[in-house]
């Protein structure tokens, strides 16, 4: 196989290995959807906890007004000496003074329950995030793994002769730097050439003494 063949062949196998379920960047791909589509599920759950609080405020603000409403006509009963109108109006009040306190707790729990839901929901979020970085990492990871690669099959094909499958692309891969390890060869020889040039000039002394 001619170095052309090997380079066409190459490239059909980035593709290959691109959709294979083991290659790490499609699972995490995958995750990231899953992840996504669970943190939208949650989120109409959070705005159904907010609709049902709001709901439970409005049924305590009518019931505050009908207590405030039961107790001036009971007071009016008494007045009056109405004795039925005394015992109907102290029966609401009983009634409405109960649901009040109903209503105040349900809403203090239901606001705790919002809170730990937000909070739950905010950390979901800040995991994707989170995942969508190492995606990031793992795209550049890849690229340079793939780009050094094709560069290595045409600088070195005598290196690469043994790569003639997806599972070989895949084992060299695998074997290759971790991405902490990996650096732009330009950019570190050029940044050694550089520093040759700029210590130079100084080391130019110091042998003209040792003479």
């Amino acid at each position: 196989m001619n170095l052309l063949q090997r380079l066409k062949y190459a490239i059909e196998s980035d593709f290959k290995v691109e959709a294979s379920p083991e290659n790490p960047l499609a699972r995490l791909n995958q995750y990231i959807n899953e992840a996504e589509a669970q943190t939208n599920d949650t989120k109409k759950y959070l705005e159904r906890q907010v609709s049902l609080k709001q709901h439970l405020e409005a049924q305590l603000t009518k019931a505050q007004e009908i207590l405030a409403k039961r107790e001036e006509q009971l007071q009016l009963a008494k007045q009056a000496g109405e004795q039925d109108l005394i015992v109907f109006a102290e029966t609401e009040q009983a009634v409405y003074t109960s649901r009040v306190q109903l209503l105040s707790q349900s809403i203090h729990n239901t606001t705790n329950e919002l809170i730990a839901l937000e909070q739950k929901h905010e950390q979901m979020k800040h995991k994707i995030e989170d995942m969508k970085i190492r995606q990031l990492q793992l795209m550049g990871y890849e690229n340079n793994v793939r780009a050094n690669y094709h560069m290595d099959a045409m600088l070195n094909p005598e290196t690469q002769k043994h790569v003639s499958t997806v599972d070989d692309m895949r084992y060299y891969i695998d074997n290759l730097q971790s991405p902490t390890q990996v650096v732009d060869p330009t950019s570190s020889l050029e940044a050694r050439l550089n520093a040759l040039q700029h210590e130079a000039p100084k080391q130019l002394p110091t042998l003209e003494k040792g003479e």
